[in-house]
C-alpha cells in the first residue's frame, strides 16, 4: 500500500561509512576457540504480532521473545584464499572474526549470515542482529577485512565477491561447529555493500549455496552479470530517498533477477538510519524481515507468495511488490 509521506528520517553522509565500529579482534584459528564477548547492545525491548497474523501492525518490531544472549566473537579463518587488495597480498589468508548473537531460549534454531556495508563492521548494527536473535535465530555476522575500516587492513570494494565467499565461508564453519543452529535453510542478509555480497550468493551461479533458503538485501547496488536462473526467494528493502545506493538500483534488481523475488519500497526513507533505527521506518523494515523468514526459513504464515505479498503491502510508510 503506497502512503502519503508523513515524517522524515535522520540524514546519512553520502559516502557509504557512516558509523564507527569496535569489534577489531585478532583471530587465532578457523575453529570456535574460547569466544569473547563482544561490545555493544544485546537487548531489544518489546512484543511483536502473532507469526500467522496477516494484518501486520507496523509500529510492531521483530518480535523480542526469547531474550538474547550476550553476543560473543568467534575467530574464523579461512586458509584456503588470502587477503589480497590492488593486486598486491596483504595477508595469506582471510581473518574472519565473527560477532555472533544466540537466543537465550535452549534448543536449536536457523542460522542468520549478517553482511555489513562498507566502512562499518557488525556492530553497526547490532539494534539488528540482536532484535533478530531474540525472534529464534542464531545471527552471525563476520567482519569483512577489506570493508570493516577497524580492521587496518585499508578499504577496497573491489572485495565484494570475495565477501560472498566469506559469507558461505561462515555458513560451513558455523554450521559444522555450533550445536545451537538447526538443520533449516540458512537465510543470508545484507545492506548496502553486503547486501550486493548476498544477492552474489542468490544470484550467481558460482557463489550459490543449497544451504541458503532466503536472501534479503537491504539498499544493495544494481547487480547485473552473470545473473542464475533458479535462486532462492529474495527480498529487497530499500528506501525510495536513499542518496547511497539508488532505489533505482534496488528496483532493476528486483526486475533483472529470476525466480521468487519481493520489493519492499520504503518511501521516503535514506540508506542506513532505517536498519540502524531509530526512525519511523526502522519497525517496518523489522516486521518484514520477520515475515519473509518466517515464510521461507521457518515455513511459518503466511504460507504462500501472495499471501506475504499482502503482509507487506499492509505495513505502513512503504509498499510491496512480487514477481516469479
Amino acid at each position: 500500500m503506497v502512503t502519503a509521506m508523513q515524517f522524515r528520517s535522520m540524514r546519512t553522509s553520502t559516502h557509504r561509512g557512516v558509523l564507527s565500529s569496535a569489534n577489531s579482534a585478532q583471530p587465532t584459528d578457523a575453529v570456535v576457540s574460547a569466544p569473547t564477548p563482544a561490545s555493544g547492545d544485546s537487548n531489544v525491548d518489546g512484543d511483536a504480532a502473532p507469526a500467522d497474523d496477516l494484518r501486520v501492525d507496523a509500529t510492531e518490531p521483530i518480535a523480542t521473545e526469547p531474550a538474547v544472549i550476550e553476543p560473543v566473537v568467534i575467530e574464523l579463518v579461512d586458509n584456503s584464499r588470502p587477503l589480497v587488495s590492488g593486486g598486491q597480498t596483504l595477508d595469506p589468508i582471510r581473518r574472519l572474526p565473527t560477532s555472533v548473537w544466540h537466543p537465550a531460549i535452549a534448543g536449536t534454531h536457523p542460522l542468520v549470515v549478517f553482511a555489513h556495508g562498507y566502512q562499518v563492521g557488525p556492530l553497526t548494527y547490532a539494534r539488528f542482529c540482536a532484535a533478530l536473535a531474540a525472534s529464534g535465530y542464531v545471527v552471525a555476522a563476520p567482519s569483512f577485512p577489506l570493508a570493516d575500516e577497524s580492521r587496518g587492513n585499508g578499504l577496497d570494494r573491489e572485495d565484494i565477491d570475495n565477501e560472498a565467499g566469506d559469507i558461505n565461508f561462515v555458513i560451513a564453519q558455523l554450521r559444522a561447529s555450533d550445536p545451537t543452529i538447526s538443520n533449516d535453510p540458512v537465510a543470508v542478509i545484507g545492506h548496502s555493500d553486503g547486501a550486493t555480497a548476498a544477492l552474489i550468493i542468490a544470484e550467481r551461479p558460482g557463489s550459490l549455496n543449497p544451504a541458503v533458503g532466503a536472501v534479503i538485501a537491504i539498499a544493495p547496488d544494481a547487480l547485473t552479470n552473470d545473473l542464475g536462473t533458479n535462486p532462492p526467494p529474495v527480498l529487497i528493502i530499500h528506501g525510495t530517498e536513499d542518496p547511497v545506493a539508488s532505489f533505482a538500483d534496488g528496483q532493476g534488481d528486483f526486475e533483472r533477477f529470476a525466480g521468487s523475488r519481493f520489493l519492499l519500497a520504503l518511501d521516503g526513507a535514506d540508506h542506513l538510519a532505517p536498519i540502524v533505527g531509530d526512525t519511523p521506518w526502522t519497525p517496518v523494515l523489522d516486521r518484514a524481515v520477520e515475515l519473509f523468514l518466517a515464510q521461507f526459513i521457518q515455513h511459518r504464515s503466511p504460507s504462500d507468495d501472495a499471501g506475504l505479498t499482502v503482509a507487506l503491502d499492509e505495513l505502513d510508510l512503504s509498499y510491496a511488490l512480487h514477481a516469479g
